[in-house]
């Protein structure tokens, strides 16, 4: 464990239960668990009953430093940097999820996110998030400030997110968003996919330009206006219009 991050003033009060050593008699009850990491607090509370179809009510509080949650736990391949700080509770069970009963999940709560970046081998080029601040309901994650990069790329977004909750506890789910997108000048270059070659050879007009991977699990639209793109050998001026993001291929509206 790195010296420089320390753990302080730690309690926390927890039951475990299960009489029947089966999955769905089991209770898990945090009643209370707090602590300060370097001088940051953190409390949190949660409930969860019968692991086989687990019925929550959970809430979390306070300040995480990425970095220094990095430098307890090893993260192999992977960069974190930045602070959230969160004030989120949510109530229910997978049942209601899986019958997108959300009315009877109350989520709510905000998460707020300063000088956040975070890169691995799938995203080597980085996102940050200078300054976001996201909020939540049982339907809807609502982005009323992302500023930061997408690798060279500046971004500014607003909007929401639905069906989250499926994403997050089902397989096979899509997330859906209805966006807002602003850019100063976004470089296409640095996504795109590059075929392995056996040596250095001048490009010509007749090759194929490569594809952008996206994930076919987002399902996402962006009202845009970005003041220059910058594509292959191209420069594009004052794009507007929608980008929509769907089953693994971006497409160009209006």
């Amino acid at each position: 464990m790195n010296q420089c991050c320390k753990f302080q003033q730690i309690n926390f009060d927890v039951n475990v239960n299960n009489q029947s050593g089966e999955l769905a008699n089991t209770i898990i009850d945090l009643k209370q668990f707090s602590m300060l990491l370097d001088g940051e607090p953190i409390s949190m509370r949660a409930y969860v009953e019968d692991l086989d179809s687990p019925n929550f009510d959970a809430e979390l509080n306070g300040t995480i430093d990425f970095e220094k949650i990095a430098k307890i736990i090893e993260l192999e391949d992977m960069t974190l940097k930045g602070k959230m700080t969160a004030n989120v509770a949510t109530k229910g069970s997978m049942k209601d999820i899986e019958a997108e009963n959300y009315a009877a999940i109350p989520t709510s709560g905000s998460m707020l996110f300063s000088n956040f970046y975070y890169a691995d081998a799938d995203l080597p080029n980085g996102f940050k998030m200078d300054d976001a601040d996201f909020s939540f309901t049982p339907k809807e994650i609502k982005i009323s400030k992302l500023k930061g990069n997408l690798g060279r790329s500046d971004i500014d977004i607003t909007g929401g997110l639905t069906n989250y909750i499926n994403f997050i506890f089902k397989e096979n789910e899509t997330i859906i968003g209805e966006l807002t997108f602003n850019s100063n000048t976004f470089d296409v270059n640095e996504w795109m996919e590059e075929e392995p070659t056996t040596e250095a050879h001048e490009i010509t007009d007749e090759e194929p330009l490569e594809v952008i991977a996206l994930p076919k699990n987002v399902d996402f639209t962006f009202s845009s206006n970005i003041k220059k793109v910058l594509y292959d050998n191209m420069e594009l001026q004052n794009l507007a219009g929608d980008v929509i993001l769907k089953n693994g291929i971006a497409y160009l509206e209006n």
